[in-house]
C-alpha cells in the first residue's frame, strides 16, 4: 500500500510536459499554419479560386466518383449541382471592375522614424459593391493597408487614408494599389491593380551638433 503513491507520482512525472516542449510544439504549428495559408493564397492568386471553391470541387468530385462505382443517381445529380454552382460563382466572379485608382505623390527619400503619409482615391464608372482596397506593405514595415467597401455609387469618389512609420532602414516597395472582390458565395477571388508599386529609401536619422566656441 505504501508503494501506490509513488508509482502514481512518478507516472506524473513522466506525462508532465516541459514549458519549452509546448513552446516548440506551438511554435512549429503557428510554422505549418502560416506555410499552409501562403500555399492557399499563392494557389488564390494564380487560378482564381478560393479555399471555399477548392473545398466545393473536391465534393463534387467524391460524389461522382461514389456515383460511379456505387451506382446511385442522385449522387450524380449532386456532383453535376455543386459543379453548375460553382462554374456560374466562378464566372461572375471574373467580371473586372470598372474601377480607377489613384495614389497621392509622396516622398521618396525618408529619415528612419518618419511617419509617411499616403491618400488614396477611387473612382467607379458604374455601382459596385462588396469589394476590399489593399496597399500591400513589406511586412518589416507592418500589416497590408485594407479597406472593406460595401458600396460605390456609378461616378462618385471615395477618398481613403494611412499612415505608416518607417521605423528601420532600408528600401522598400510600397504597393501595388489593388482591389479585391469575388462572387457572393466565396468561390472565387481576383485581384485587379490600380496603381504600381514604389520605391521609399529609408536612411538613417542625422541631428546637427554644433561645434564648440
Amino acid at each position: 500500500a505504501a508503494d501506490r503513491p509513488r508509482v502514481a507520482l512518478s507516472a506524473s512525472r513522466s506525462t508532465a510536459t516541459p514549458v519549452s516542449g509546448q513552446r516548440s510544439f506551438t511554435a512549429t504549428r503557428q510554422a505549418a499554419l502560416s506555410r499552409r495559408a501562403q500555399l492557399l493564397n499563392t494557389v488564390t492568386s494564380a487560378t482564381g479560386i478560393t479555399p471555399t471553391g477548392i473545398t466545393l470541387v473536391g465534393i463534387a468530385v467524391l460524389c461522382w466518383v461514389i456515383g460511379f462505382y456505387v451506382g446511385g443517381r442522385p449522387l450524380y445529380y449532386l456532383a453535376y449541382g455543386l459543379a453548375a454552382i460553382f462554374a456560374i460563382s466562378y464566372a461572375m466572379g471574373r467580371r473586372p471592375l470598372p474601377l480607377e485608382g489613384h495614389r497621392s505623390d509622396s516622398r521618396l527619400r525618408l529619415a528612419e522614424g518618419e511617419t509617411i503619409n499616403i491618400a488614396l482615391t477611387l473612382t467607379a464608372s458604374r455601382r459596385l459593391s462588396t469589394f476590399i482596397l489593399e496597399e500591400e506593405v513589406p511586412s518589416r514595415l507592418g500589416a497590408p493597408a485594407r479597406l472593406p467597401i460595401a458600396t460605390l455609387a456609378a461616378g462618385d469618389s471615395i477618398d481613403h487614408s494611412y499612415q505608416l512609420t518607417l521605423h528601420r532602414r532600408g528600401v522598400y516597395k510600397l504597393g501595388p494599389l489593388k482591389a479585391i472582390w469575388g462572387d457572393p458565395l466565396g468561390v472565387s477571388q481576383r485581384q485587379q491593380i490600380l496603381q504600381e508599386p514604389f520605391e521609399v529609401l529609408v536612411h538613417p536619422s542625422t541631428q546637427d551638433v554644433a561645434d564648440r566656441p
